[in-house]
């Protein structure tokens, strides 16, 4: 009786839900039944649709229609309630509860014909407390908003298809003369740039790559971004031949270092059909910057063209023979004192031989830093105005250090 009971109270849901009218209408119908105001978002927390009677007694509501998405600190919250990911690993809708809302809320998720999640929508229960049976009707509610999906895409939906084209680049399964190449040449300068940009020190379960991914284009005019293998990767574009990282991608550094996110940046290129290597060239950026030491966040792939040559030469004992013996003994005094010389010096050289940077960088007082950096001139007779020298010096340490 109860099974019947269901079945019949779901094949009545689906009829009050059924008409068209696409997913607005869907979404006021079901506020009829539901008795609550909903809201409807994609996976990246832009606000697609929401209901007519509000929850306007509700600042995380407020939040979202005034903004059209949710601020950086909103999505931490949802991360550390636990939200993300328990609707992430339901197969049916989520109670989402804690003493800092307002209003406990339903989720539940709607997807494309491929099973690909394109969304959620969320009920408040700012009209009346939630019901047993709402589950149930969320649940038919979530089916009924990916069928109409299916009939008639969301206008936002596009972003679906321009990642599965930019995928296909990225997999080798476009060819030059593909109509569907046109989507990703929208708003971009002649001169591109691929960044591959790892969030996982940030954020380990990799929960909020939509949304990040969003937030890194709002900060940075001229870029596209996609998800590709578990990283965020964004397509930069430039009127001028070289992008600068100080100056053009300030935005995006200063964020990336607040956050301690941290990304490579290949070399420029024009063809967009090429974009196979220079994504292999931001990552292998990516991979050296974060094993080096420099305290940087963005590494561009010329600034590490150095240990990149060291990696093309196979002859290991041949590259050891580049190396200035003084500074193998000196790590080899570290090892038996305990001292730490050699990496000051590496340090102080890609610091640019700022004393404050290396101090930083080391953790120690900057007075200890310069009187190391006095004993380590007189020790190997260092000029610090000849380029030949700090050049052989800083090879050096690359060379010893691998």
């Amino acid at each position: 009786m109860i099974k019947h009971d269901a079945a019949h109270r779901r094949e009545a849901m689906k009829q009050a839900l059924s008409g068209g009218g696409g997913m607005q209408a869907i979404l006021n119908r079901a506020a009829q039944w539901l008795e609550n105001p909903m809201v409807l978002i994609d996976t990246s927390y832009t606000l697609l649709a929401h209901t007519e009677n509000p929850a306007d007694d509700d600042p995380v509501w407020n939040e979202l229609l005034a903004q059209g998405t949710f601020t950086h600190e909103m999505v931490d919250f949802f991360n550390r309630a636990q939200f993300i990911s328990a609707v992430a690993d339901t197969d049916d809708v989520a109670l989402l509860h804690s003493d800092e809302l307002k209003y406990d809320r339903i989720c539940g998720k709607f997807f494309d014909t491929e099973g690909i999640q394109l969304g959620s929508v969320t009920v408040v229960a700012c009209g009346r407390p939630f019901v047993p049976a709402d589950y149930g009707d969320i649940a038919v509610l979530c089916e009924c908003l990916s069928e109409e999906n299916t009939r008639k895409p969301h206008p936002l939906m596009e972003r679906v298809f321009q990642e599965g084209v930019f995928n296909d680049l990225l997999d080798s399964r476009r060819r030059p003369d593909d109509p569907a190449l046109a989507v990703l040449d929208r708003g971009l300068q002649e001169n591109l740039y691929v960044m591959v940009v790892d969030v996982s020190l940030y954020d380990p379960t990799l929960s909020h790559l939509s949304y990040l991914r969003d937030v890194f284009v709002r900060l940075q005019p001229e870029c596209q971004g996609f998800l590709y293998l578990g990283s965020i990767i964004l397509l930069l574009s430039s009127a001028r031949g070289r992008l600068r990282v100080a100056e053009d991608l300030a935005p995006l550094a200063e964020f990336f270092e607040k956050y301690h996110i941290y990304a490579g940046l290949s070399h420029g290129f024009q063809n967009l059909l090429e974009i196979r290597t220079y994504y292999r060239q931001a990552l292998a950026a990516l991979n050296h910057g974060m094993s080096q030491p420099g305290g940087k966040n963005i590494f561009p792939r010329g600034t590490l063209a150095l240990d990149f040559l060291l990696d093309l030469v196979n002859d290991a004992e041949a590259v050891r023979g580049l190396g200035d013996p003084a500074i193998r003994q000196c790590m080899e005094d570290d090892a038996a004192n305990g001292t730490h010389d050699a990496a000051l010096l590496h340090a102080y050289l890609l610091s640019a031989q700022r004393l404050e940077k290396t101090a930083m960088l080391l953790h120690q007082p900057p007075e200890e830093v310069q009187a190391r950096l006095q004993d380590l001139t007189v020790r190997f007779g260092i000029d610090w105005e000849d380029g030949n020298q700090l050049a052989s010096l800083l090879l050096s340490c690359k060379i010893w250090s691998r």
